[in-house]
This record gives C-alpha cells, sequence and structure tokens, in this order.
C-alpha cells in the first residue's frame, strides 16, 4: 500500500472533525444521551452517496463536481454558489471561534476570542499561501490519525462506565429531542453536502501530483475518511453522554467555556497527565478543520468564476485556476471576521443556524451529485450501482422534508 496516494479521503475527515463531532455530538450526548447516536449513524448513511459521488466524479473523469454543475445547467451553478456562501461566512466562522476557545483552554489565556479568531484567520491565510496543496495535506493527515487514536482511547476508557438501563438509541417518549436541535446535528452530519464538491476538487489536484492515481484508490481513500468520521462522531456521543449526561450540567453557551468543558470531557477519558497531548491533539484538529474549509471554498468558488468566464469549463486553462485563489481566501478570511464580531453573541444558538442552514440547499446538491455520475461524462463501468441510486434518491427525499422543515421553523419564528 502506496501511503503517498491518499489524501483526500483525510481531508474530508479533517473539515468534519470540527463543529458536528467536537460541538454538535459531544452536545447531543450531554443533553440527550445515546438518544441521538442512531440519528447520526442514519444522516451518514443517507448522505454517504452525495458524498462518494465527488470523490468518484474526479477519479473518473479528472474533473471536480463544480465542472458538472455546468454541464447541467446554471442553475446548478447558482444552487452551489448559495451553499459556498453559507459555508465561507458562517461556517468558516463557526471553526474560528470553536478553534480559538481550544487555543485560549489550552494555553489558558484570557485574550478577546475576537482578537483570537483574528490571530487564527491571518496564521491560516499566511499558511496556505505559502504551502499549497501539498503541505496542507500532509499536516492534516498526521493530525487526523493521531487524534482518531486519542478519542478512540478515550472512549475506551469510560466504556465500562455506560449504564445501559440509560441507552436509547433513538429519540423516544422516555428521551424527547428538540427538532432545531435534530435538524442542526443531522444538517452537518458527517458535514455540509457541498463538501462533495470539495472532495472532488481535492481528488483533481490529488490527481496532478499522482497521475496513476487509480479509481479503486481514491474510492477505498475517501471510505476510510468518510467512516471514520462515523465512529469519531459516536465516541463524542459516548463521551458526552458518560461524562456530561447529569442532571443540573449545561453546555456552555461561550466557545472559551465550552472548551473547557471538552478538554475535561477527554482527560477524564485517558487522565489528566495527558492533557498536554490532548490539547495539542485537539487544538491542531480544530484548526485543521478551519484550514480545509479555507482552502476549500475559495478553490471551489476560483472554479466557479474561472468555468463563468470561459463559457465552458473545458476553455479554463490551468493558469487561469491558479489566479484568484488568494484574493478569494482573503476575502473568506475577512468576512469571517467580520461575522465573527457582530453576529455570535449566542455561542451555541450560532452553531445550530450555521448547521442547520445547511438543509436549505443540501438536497439539490444531493440530486446534482447523482445526476453528475449518471452523465455521459462518465465511464459505464464506474457509474453508481442500482442500489447505490435508490439509496442516494433516499437520502435525497429525507433531506428535502429536513429543509422544509427547518425554512418553515425559520419562518415561524421558532428557534
Amino acid at each position: 500500500m502506496n501511503l503517498q496516494k491518499y489524501g483526500p479521503g483525510l481531508l474530508f475527515a479533517a473539515s468534519a472533525v470540527g463543529t458536528s463531532h467536537l460541538v454538535q455530538s459531544t452536545r447531543a450526548g450531554a443533553d440527550y444521551g445515546f438518544a441521538l447516536a442512531g440519528v447520526i449513524v442514519l444522516a451518514c448513511l443517507l448522505k454517504y452517496p452525495a458524498f462518494r459521488f465527488g470523490s468518484d466524479y474526479a477519479a473518473a473523469t479528472g474533473r471536480s463536481l463544480v465542472d458538472a454543475y455546468f454541464a447541467i445547467g446554471r442553475w446548478a451553478v447558482i444552487v452551489f454558489l448559495l451553499e459556498l456562501v453559507m459555508i465561507m461566512f458562517i461556517v468558516t466562522s463557526a471553526l474560528a471561534l470553536v478553534s480559538a476557545g481550544l487555543i485560549q483552554e489550552v494555553l489558558g489565556t484570557q485574550v478577546d476570542h475576537r482578537l483570537m479568531v483574528a490571530a487564527l484567520l491571518v496564521v491560516s491565510l499566511l499558511l496556505l499561501i505559502a504551502g499549497g496543496y501539498g503541505v496542507f495535506e500532509r499536516v492534516s493527515k498526521v493530525v487526523v490519525v493521531l487524534f482518531l487514536v486519542i478519542i478512540v482511547v478515550a472512549t475506551a476508557a469510560v466504556v465500562p462506565d455506560v449504564d445501559v438501563e440509560r441507552i436509547y438509541l433513538m429519540p423516544s417518549a422516555a428521551v424527547p429531542v428538540g427538532l432545531t436541535f435534530l435538524i442542526a446535528l443531522s444538517g452537518w452530519m458527517p458535514t455540509g453536502i457541498a463538501m462533495a464538491a470539495f472532495q472532488s476538487l481535492w481528488v483533481s489536484a490529488k490527481r496532478q501530483m499522482t497521475p496513476d492515481l487509480s479509481q479503486a484508490e481514491v474510492r477505498f481513500d475517501f471510505n476510510v475518511g468518510y467512516w471514520g468520521t462515523t465512529v469519531l462522531a459516536l465516541c463524542f456521543v459516548v463521551l458526552g453522554t458518560v461524562l456530561m449526561y447529569q442532571p443540573g450540567t449545561e453546555v456552555a453557551n461561550n466557545p472559551t467555556q465550552f472548551a473547557g468543558q471538552l478538554m475535561n470531557l477527554l482527560t477524564a477519558g485517558v487522565g489528566q497527565m495527558m492533557y498536554p497531548l490532548i490539547g495539542l491533539a485537539a487544538v491542531l484538529v480544530m484548526v485543521s478543520s478551519l484550514l480545509t474549509v479555507l482552502d476549500a471554498c475559495p478553490r471551489a468558488l476560483e472554479a466557479v468564476l474561472v468555468d463563468l468566464r470561459a463559457g465552458r469549463p473545458e476553455d479554463a486553462s490551468s493558469v487561469e485556476r491558479g489566479r484568484f485563489y488568494t484574493p478569494l481566501l482573503l476575502l473568506q478570511c475577512i468576512a469571517a471576521m467580520v461575522v465573527v464580531v457582530f453576529f455570535t453573541a449566542s455561542f451555541t444558538g450560532f452553531l445550530d443556524f450555521a448547521t442547520g442552514a445547511a438543509f436549505i440547499t443540501s438536497p439539490f446538491l444531493a440530486y446534482l451529485s447523482l445526476r453528475a455520475m449518471q452523465s455521459d461524462e462518465v465511464p459505464e463501468e464506474a457509474r453508481p450501482s442500482k442500489f447505490m441510486v435508490a439509496l442516494s434518491w433516499l437520502g435525497i427525499a429525507v433531506l428535502a422534508v429536513f429543509s422544509v422543515l427547518f425554512v418553515s421553523r425559520r419562518l415561524m419564528g421558532i428557534d
């Protein structure tokens, strides 16, 4: 096995193990015990085709899903742009907030979280501009593997303390779950559907570095990253349930205070002596998640702008495709900082909105992924099986229902 050929799948894991895992999965366990474990597994299963099609399309055609959207029609590009703007402005700021809170907790600093976010965004900006995709991928791979090991060990340590009499794997009358949080958890589990397009861009970049990359290797890489994130989400549910699902325990509504709860959660599982290593791993994986979004959004928006300018994706030159990345990255950092300064008074409420809003365009993007894989651009042998097509349509239907619920509740003013 040539490990140099793998990377985009672990980048997917790095992007997912952020808000949805460290924050939302932990909150799910802390507030509802195991009642949402089944929801997490179901969400990951139903969204699997949409995400996998991003890798499959790039491996089969050498092009990204952004190019496929143009082939489908301008309306498809507009839907993708709506989701992209949501991620660039809102999700980036949410990841930056959680990352800054963790850094403050680990370092024990009392610096204003807005200043910490600004410093973090500046450092990330410089790293991405100077290092490029290669350095970014190598750092993310090491961080994700290290964090995976730590979380699995922490979870194994607390499993003996699980109260089997309180296990409910789905919401019920015994453990009622608020619909708003249920939508927020599912909407960003394991991450937003737009990540399928990002995944295709990373696979395309990887193929330029490794021309002999096969479709089987791309598929294996993706599966490891995708199902690894599912396992990690369940680990955080276990940790939240065992160590925080207690009468009178509330999840903090402040990024730094929540980071303190999270660090106490992890050290309780593996021991206080491991605090420095756990703190380092938690900070690195959160920053890695931030980096993946900071890299992916300008890369995707650049692809859209270049294709729009060229008229047809095949007419866009490789020189043009590197031209707008840095300005767009700078714009993203500035916009994220504006959101942090003016629109994040309620930490958990802001995260629920950021993650729940993913439902608005998710069913459309899932449909576009399926349509791309069934197009003439994809060789017959690389197209999805009947089972994958059926699972994809089921996922699209469920996402559509939740999307309608989210929008209707917002219109009625229900939080």
